[in-house]
Formats: C-alpha cells, structure tokens, sequence
C-alpha cells in the first residue's frame, strides 16, 4: 500500500505550501505527496487548492483573474507563505517520493498552457501521478506517457482508465466488480484516520 500526504505534510505547515511539500519527501511516514495545480491568468501554475485566495490568504481574489506576482501570501498561524510555482518543485534532488499532482483545470485551456505543463512535468525526477476530476485529461496524459488516475466523488464511473481514486464514502459493489473485472489498480481520498480504511486501496491519500 502507498501512502501520499493530502497536499503535502500539513503538521507544521500551511497546505500546498512549498515548506508541506518539501517535508513529506523527508517524512518517512509517506512515499509522497498528493496536491493541487492550477493557472493563474498569465497562465503560471501554481500550487494551490481553491480557485480563490480568500480561504487560505484572507484576500478575496480569483487565482485566473490574477497574475501570479499579484497573489497575496499564504497566511498560517500569524506567518506568510509564499504561494508556490509548480517550477518551484522540479528542482528537488531525484527520488522515489511519489508526486500526484491533480489539476485543478478542465481541459479546454489554452495548447500553451498544455506545453508548458508538459515542460515543467519534465524536470521532476520522481515518480509522477496526474489525478484529476476533468477526465479529459486521461487521453493527454496517455499521448504524454504519463500514468493518470481517474479522481471520482459520484456514482458515474469511468469507462476507462488503469487507475481510479475514489473518495472512500462512495465505495460499493459496482466499482469493487468493474475494478476486479478490468484489473484496474484502486486508490482513495481523503484518510483521516485508520477506521475509515473500508478497502485494501493501492493508494491511499491521508491528512496527516
């Protein structure tokens, strides 16, 4: 079983936060990281959850209807935090730490922002998942040689795919039947603690 920590390693630091990334490549307790990647509206991506700023900046501001050096700082227990570039995480030494980066965009976006994701994407050295609820991204990533799971919150189920990750409310027989029957590998979100495993999922995506 591989555990990822649901946007980085939230114990001392903010969500999505370089600093919560960087510690869960150092945290034994995890093989890796799961966040959150999305555009801002001269088309950088960044490493953020919400499509606005107020939650997690106490600034009300649509994240595509502002330039990235526009976007006020994280702030978590009276720090600021500087809201990260996906750039600012291809840099880290090689490992086999899992980075599953979700993207938060549908797919009808701009080919150079499609480019230039593809790009980035090149300069991780670690193992790569891109999860999203867009499943159109499914046929990029395949044409890109990159492995994609399928992120699903309903009772619609993909009609294809190698790998679903599932929020573990949801499961039922009909997904237990279709994941046996195609051999599809089966991950989960969001684990808060060891009781609400109701699977023996590949993945599984914790707060930790």
């Amino acid at each position: 079983m591989i555990k990822l920590f649901h946007r980085g390693d939230r114990e001392k630091y903010p969500e999505n936060s370089f600093e919560a990334i960087e510690s869960s490549l150092f945290n034994y307790e995890c093989h890796g990281f799961e966040t959150d990647i999305r555009l801002t509206k001269d088309n950088k991506w960044i490493i953020f959850h919400d499509d606005n700023t107020k939650r997690m900046c106490n600034v009300n501001l649509n994240i595509k209807e502002t330039n990235y050096n526009e976007l006020p700082p994280i702030i978590y227990q009276n720090k600021k935090y500087k809201i990260p570039l996906l750039e600012d995480i291809t840099n880290f030494k090689p490992s086999l730490k899992i980075f599953n980066l979700e993207i938060k965009e549908s797919f009808d976006i701009d080919d150079s922002a499609k480019k230039n994701l593809i790009n980035l994407l090149k300069k991780i050295n670690s193992p790569i998942i891109i999860s999203s609820f867009f499943w159109e991204w499914y046929d990029w990533c395949l044409s890109n040689k990159l492995y994609f799971g399928h992120l699903i919150e309903e009772d619609e189920i993909p009609t294809n795919g190698e790998f679903w990750i599932i929020d573990y409310n949801i499961l039922n027989e009909k997904i237990i039947s279709k994941v046996k029957e195609k051999n599809i590998k089966l991950g989960c979100f969001t684990i808060k603690n060891k009781k609400e495993i109701n699977y023996n999922y590949d993945i599984q995506i914790w707060d930790n």
